[in-house]
């Protein structure tokens, strides 16, 4: 599942992957050995790469940040769409700068190149793509 979510961004993870309760994290080598070697199971290990929900792939921040560096999937939004985004809304046509790409899901930038989190480009209205998930997502499961 993992790989087919990366393929679609035309990224691919070097390292081992690591499937644990759902999870999928990168592991290395060092990593992979204390895990051998431990009697205890571990719950995680490494990096956290996503997991599946209800039979799909949701990615974690570190997985597309991961992805950010290497897609062309992506759009730019202004100043004020990214604060909006980070606080979960949905980026409106107006506040699109730049788009690579026009249907599916693509890596949302500020105009600075940062990183976001991930949208699906679905026109609706003055709607341009629905937010999946984003930075502030963290926050917001914090309260």
């Amino acid at each position: 599942m993992i790989e087919e979510f990366c393929k679609d961004f035309d990224f691919e993870i070097k390292g081992n992957i690591v499937e644990i309760n759902n999870g999928f994290y990168l592991s290395n080598e060092l990593l992979e050995e204390v895990r051998n070697k431990n009697s205890e199971k571990p719950k995680n290990v490494g990096i956290f790469l996503g997991e599946v929900k209800k039979g799909r792939f949701s990615p974690s921040i570190p997985l597309l940040k991961m992805i950010n560096k290497h897609t062309k999937k992506k759009i730019i939004v202004d100043k004020k769409a990214a604060w909006l985004f980070i606080c979960g809304r949905d980026i409106m046509e107006r506040s699109v700068i730049k788009s690579e790409v026009s249907k599916g899901l693509c890596i949302v930038q500020d105009e600075s190149g940062d990183f976001l989190g991930l949208a699906k480009i679905e026109k609706k209205k003055d709607i341009f793509a629905n937010n999946v998930i984003d930075l502030g997502d963290y926050i917001r499961r914090e309260k």
